[in-house]
């Protein structure tokens, strides 16, 4: 038997031997993962959502969207994302862009994963 052979041979027996020794003994690891689930599930907690033009519907990038003076901004597809929020509060979202009139509302941050909300700007004439 060659050396290649024997070494092959003997990492397959000791792979055997040890899948015998693991279901043999009935042995379970005692490992504690994190929930990540719930990790993911608060880091998504929030709100999602396009920024609009009220009159073309034609999405607005760069708009500002101010959140617990924590800043924002729509990227160039008119798309923003405020999450890790803390569950149970209420939120005031501003939103700025030159051009538009101030957006402001005020929501409930739930238990529920980020909620989507589309917010429309009304140009100044």
């Amino acid at each position: 038997m060659s050396w290649k052979n024997l070494k092959s041979f003997r990492i397959k027996l000791f792979v055997l031997v040890a899948v015998f020794l693991l279901t043999a003994c009935d042995w379970e690891p005692d490992i504690n993962f994190p929930n990540f689930s719930e990790i993911f599930y608060n880091a998504y907690r929030g709100y999602y959502g396009k920024v609009i033009n009220n009159n073309t519907l034609e999405t607005i990038n760069d708009a500002e969207i101010i959140v617990n003076d924590q800043l924002y901004e729509s990227n160039s597809d008119g798309f923003y994302n405020i999450n890790n929020l803390p569950e149970g509060t209420e939120i005031t979202i501003r939103v700025y862009k030159d051009g538009y009139e101030e957006y402001i509302q005020t929501v409930s941050v739930t238990n529920e994963s980020a909620q989507e909300l589309n917010i429309l700007l009304i140009p100044v004439d």
